[in-house]
């Protein structure tokens, strides 16, 4: 039975021992040695390794009744690395054993008295405080070895391993017991051991002082790991090889995530080179470092004679070249993406038209990179030019026949009495003569605002007397369609001519009819039957005029409605009723806005300057 020292505030002062003697007579002899101290008695060995490994010892006092036997040692030093232990031995040739296990000092028994314990007590505290620091540095170095967060291992010079920490095992798949059987070669691919061999060969003949490289571990399970390895040869003080330390992380994840990255840019890679569409990336002062082959192709290029070059080579003219940056390289730098068209020169001279889609990779820092696709329009540009100079020359062809057909009405009238069916009819040949005429001249008005060659004249026109001549010219098909006009100036019904209602703007007639006739029809095709157009004459600080129609503009045509050729539902919509009203609106100084949605129908509204403001 264990007889433990309770110990007192009196014991602070006094070295705290655990003695251990497995015969009482020598327990109680020890004891008695030890009579100025705070003793604590071992039964056996199992009791003094159990309360060594719970701490607080200053000392241990241990019989040995066989110095010869590493075993009671050992345990007591690994129970207690830090506490010095005094050893009593029965004779004095087993000085020796007990001073190579580890003990301080040591003691026989057949001459000791209390003062030669006193000795030994004193010298052992005093060989044990200047080998402190060692021993700290031990066990640091032996706990950062064991929690390290990469394997190491220690590796003879015979290739076997001979230390490994818990990591490595993890990373190896082996158990820790099992590894110091094995040989360095075991763990990897036999090309990578074969790497492994000839590193070691030169580490050993000092042409190296460490080497780095990845291998593939093998595993017991029969997985395979990627490892990042770290190899050193470790010498004594006068250069002898002692072993090879030897460091490995698994570096599996990361290697995973590296070939699904390679794999990823190798799509991209694909994409990029085998797109539809040219792909330029400029860098620094607008330099071309990196095209595919459609934009070489489309450039009349190859790549390589692209790469290095100024993107002025591509551009008309120097005039060209500074106006693109001003223009499109100043947007990026506040834009997400920019879509422009302009105008290039091939390699071969040759002009064409680009459709461009910009972005900066690192706005509004420019010369870190802007990535250009270009596509072809030469063609579509062709055909729009083609289209105009058609519509030019029909409408021009088209008033020549028709002003030999405006005076016909004039001359039959004079010809002779008509009755009055006939006069009907020849009143609506010469109205839809003159009607004719009229389209004509603003289809044309139309292609010279596009050309900015229209000049405008403003005059004074009133609102309510145009819209009343457009709901007379409409009121047919809004029959038909059997839909509903609402039409109020400044919140009054209109009234008929003469009413005294007047809404003057600064205006173009013809222009002005084109824009309420234009937005009164595409309000009344865009309802349903029994439903109803409102339109809306307001003068305030401008002429503001509005159609209402209950339905709703198709979220995806909404953004470019009154962009040319966009049309929705109408199988025979050219999409120009729109794009002409903005036209003829910003021409005369005015403005044009769509307010869409599913609760509250569709809006357009207009605003032309009023007369008054126009004459000032």
């Amino acid at each position: 039975m264990t007889d433990e020292c309770a110990c007192s505030p009196a014991c602070a002062d006094r070295l705290t021992i655990l003695v251990l003697a497995q015969e009482p007579h020598r327990r109680a002899r020890l004891q008695a040695l030890l009579p100025a101290q705070c003793v604590t008695l071992a039964d056996d060995l199992g009791d003094a390794v159990r309360l060594l490994s719970r701490g607080g010892f200053d000392l241990v006092v241990f019989f040995s009744c066989d110095p010869a036997s590493h075993q009671p040692m050992g345990m007591l030093l690994q129970a207690g690395p830090l506490t010095p232990v005094v050893a009593v031995v029965p004779w004095e040739e087993a000085s020796l054993d007990l001073l190579a296990q580890g003990a301080l000092e040591v003691l026989v028994w057949d001459a000791l008295d209390e003062p030669a314990m006193r000795t030994a007590l004193r010298r052992a505290q005093a060989r044990q405080k200047a080998a402190m620091p060692l021993a700290l540095q031990e066990e640091i170095v032996s706990r950062i070895v064991e929690q390290a967060p990469v394997g190491m291992a220690l590796v003879g010079l015979n290739r076997r391993l001979q230390l490994v920490n818990e990591e490595f095992a993890r990373i190896a798949g082996v158990e820790r017991t099992l590894l110091t059987r094995l040989w360095i070669s075991d763990l990897f691919a036999e090309d990578d051991a074969a790497v492994l061999t000839l590193e070691m060969g030169r580490l050993l003949a000092g042409e190296a002082e460490s080497t780095v490289a990845e291998h593939r571990c093998l595993r017991q399970d029969g997985g395979v790991v990627w490892v990042h390895r770290a190899m050193r040869l470790m010498r004594d003080d006068q250069g002898r090889p002692l072993a090879y330390l030897l460091i490995m992380e698994d570096v599996e994840y990361a290697k995973r995530a590296e070939g699904h990255l390679k794999q990823t840019l190798r799509e991209l890679e694909i994409i990029y080179e085998n797109s539809l569409v040219g792909i330029l990336e400029l860098q620094g002062d607008r330099t071309i470092v990196r095209c595919n082959r459609r934009a070489a192709e489309l450039l009349g290029y190859i790549p390589e004679e692209l790469l290095g070059q100024s993107a002025r080579c591509l551009h008309l003219s120097d005039e060209t070249y500074a106006e693109a940056a001003q223009t499109l390289f100043a947007q990026l730098a506040t834009r997400d993406l920019l879509q422009a068209e302009c105008q290039l020169r091939r390699k071969d001279g040759e002009l064409m038209w680009v459709q461009l889609w910009g972005k900066a990779l690192s706005p509004p820092h420019l010369e870190r990179g802007v990535i250009w696709l270009l596509d072809d329009i030469t063609d579509r540009k062709r055909s729009e030019e083609l289209r105009r100079d058609m519509e030019r020359i029909t409408q021009h062809d088209l008033k020549t026949p028709l002003n030999a057909i405006l005076p016909i009405p004039e001359l039959v009238r004079m010809s002779g009495p008509l009755n009055a069916e006939q006069a009907e009819l020849l009143l609506q040949v010469e109205l839809s003569a003159m009607q004719m005429q009229t389209m004509i001249t603003r289809s044309l008005d139309l292609v010279r605002i596009e050309q900015g060659r229209y000049t405008f004249t403003p005059v004074s026109v009133d609102l309510c007397v145009m819209l009343r001549k457009v709901l007379k010219d409409l009121q047919p098909l809004a029959r038909s369609l059997e839909v509903m006009i609402r039409a109020t100036v400044n919140g009054s019904v209109l009234e008929h001519p003469g009413g005294g209602q007047t809404a003057m703007a600064a205006s173009d007639p013809l222009l002005c009819y084109s824009i309420l006739a234009n937005l009164l029809r595409n309000a009344l095709e865009a309802c349903r039957p029994y439903e109803e157009v409102d339109v809306r004459i307001v003068c305030e600080a401008g002429c503001l005029l509005s159609v209402h129609n209950p339905g709703m503009v198709p979220s995806e045509i909404r953004p470019r409605f009154f962009e040319k050729y966009v049309s929705h539902g109408k199988p025979r919509g050219l999409g120009l009723g729109a794009y002409a009203v903005k036209l003829m609106t910003e021409v005369q100084g005015g403005t044009v806005c769509l307010e869409s949605d599913e609760r509250h129908g569709t809006t357009v509204t207009v605003v032309l300057p009023p007369w008054q403001a126009a004459q000032e």
